[in-house]
């Protein structure tokens, strides 16, 4: 059942409208891009193999690859998202992958999840905290659902402090294109997220990558994008000059 979008803040209807416009540009074929296959890589390396059976929450799952990606590793996972029309081709999607049994698609706010306490053992977040009018209510929610020790992947966009200055007008109109409401650096996000502990942090969109996206999408060039990951990956220590920050954590403290 989809939300009605007269229950939502402004803010949020208004997210539903833009992202229902953007589900339009995932297709209706899956296949994982290349800064996909990247991110689900570093799930992998962080957070560790999936085992058969963890109870996942992808939260503002979107086109759904990470979802799938860690059903198909054995996982099973709740994708929960605003966007319905999303949600629809996410279930379909999995059907087609073979996962269906493993993913269940859950039209919901990320500041209360259907889901009891403790329930869930890793949850991902990529792209979402920026988009809520409440951040640290969704944190707090998150924390309500998960197990001590559970896994949380966090992917968002670096403070403008930190983007390369060529980048900032770009990133300033995508930030209003699609309802940035802020941007982070790494003690905000720690704020943000006061019941976990950062296990580690890489930072990605540096410029060798990011002027070559945008000639692709301007098509002024045809870069291969495995080679755009692999020249962004030589810079991923480094805050200076990044577009985003995708962090690993763990519920409660690591002593």
């Amino acid at each position: 059942m989809a939300i009605e979008l007269a229950t939502l803040s402004p803010h949020l209807a208004g997210q539903v409208v833009t992202f229902e416009r953007e589900r339009s540009g995932y297709g209706d074929s899956y296949a994982l891009a290349a800064w996909q296959r990247r991110y689900v890589e570093r799930w992998e390396q962080a957070a560790g193999s999936v085992t058969a059976g963890l109870r996942v929450i992808d939260c503002g799952a979107g086109s759904g690859y990470m979802a799938i990606e860690l059903a198909r590793r054995g996982a099973r996972v709740i994708a929960c998202d605003l966007t319905f029309a999303s949600l629809e081709r996410l279930a379909r999607v999995a059907v087609e992958e073979g996962v269906g049994e493993r993913v269940l698609a859950v039209c919901c706010t990320a500041d209360r999840l259907p889901v009891e306490a403790g329930a869930i053992e890793a949850f991902v977040a990529n792209g979402l905290l920026e988009h809520l009018p409440d951040d640290r209510a969704a944190a707090a929610e998150w924390a309500r659902v998960c197990r001590v020790g559970a896994a949380l992947m966090v992917a968002v966009p670096s403070s403008m402090s930190l983007v390369h200055l060529a980048l900032r007008p770009v990133q300033w109109w995508r930030d209003r294109q699609v309802g940035h409401l802020r941007r982070y650096d790494a003690p905000e996000l720690q704020r943000v997220l006061a019941d976990w502990s950062l296990v580690s942090a890489v930072y990605t969109g540096h410029w060798s990558k990011a002027w070559r996206v945008l000639a692709n999408m301007t098509r002024i060039g045809r870069f291969d994008e495995e080679e755009m990951e692999h020249l962004d990956a030589m810079h991923e220590g480094r805050a200076h000059g990044s577009s985003n920050i995708v962090s690993f954590w763990r519920r409660g403290d690591l002593g």
